[in-house]
């Protein structure tokens, strides 16, 4: 989304002579309300990467600390599964199918933790 910018009329005398200028100015308010967008954007995007790769939303784990938990997992399972580049042609639930039928595929993904550390 475009920054709104805000006119801005003011007079000034060079050399003796009166004369106005008009400049733009950028709103602040619309810096922050662009950045605010952007971040829900993404958080939105990943949702829903996590909800159709996982089923996130279906997800039953209700006590304690299970929830933040398997969040964490779930998102370390999702960069291992972004950064595995052997399979290009799947998506990442595609990917996720795949490491859970393949062993071999499987360790492949689980090799990438070794790149990230």
């Amino acid at each position: 989304m475009p920054l709104r910018r805000s006119k801005v009329s003011s007079t000034s005398k060079a050399k003796g002579k009166p004369g106005a200028k008009k400049t733009r100015m950028i709103n602040p308010s619309s810096i922050l309300l662009n950045n605010v967008r952007s971040h829900w954007g993404i958080e939105n995007r990943l949702h829903w990467v996590l909800d159709i790769a996982f089923d996130e939303d279906s997800c039953c784990i209700r006590k304690e600390n299970g929830p933040e938990n398997f969040a964490i997992l779930r998102h370390i399972a999702l960069n291992l599964l972004k950064h595995e580049k052997t399979s290009k042609q799947r998506s990442i639930r595609g990917k996720r199918l795949l490491a859970g039928w393949d062993e071999t595929y499987l360790l492949k993904v689980l090799a990438g933790l070794l790149k990230l550390v």
